[in-house]
């Protein structure tokens, strides 16, 4: 099982490679400082309730997939909230 700092670190790189983001675009639209956008990417913070929402918000990403440990499971850039009714 992964640790929960892979998790976010997996979810911050998921959001940049699938949307074709830069870190400076998702921290602005998290409206999260540099410095949390960084401790969260490397596992130093925790993904908190107010971060997810917008993630959900801006991204489309289900919550349950923000804090499980495998974000490949549904997801993909074509299908990024993970829905089961859409091809992968």
């Amino acid at each position: 099982m992964l640790s929960k700092g892979v998790r976010e670190l997996n979810i911050l790189s998921y959001i940049e490679c699938s949307f074709g983001k830069s870190p400076k675009e998702i921290q602005t639209q998290l409206g999260v400082s540099e410095a949390l956008y960084s401790y969260i990417k490397n596992g130093k913070r925790y993904v908190s309730k107010e971060v997810a929402i917008k993630i959900w918000e801006s991204y489309g990403v289900p919550f349950e997939k923000i804090f499980e440990s495998e974000l490949n499971d549904g997801l993909s850039p074509a299908n990024p909230a993970g829905r089961q009714d859409l091809p992968g």
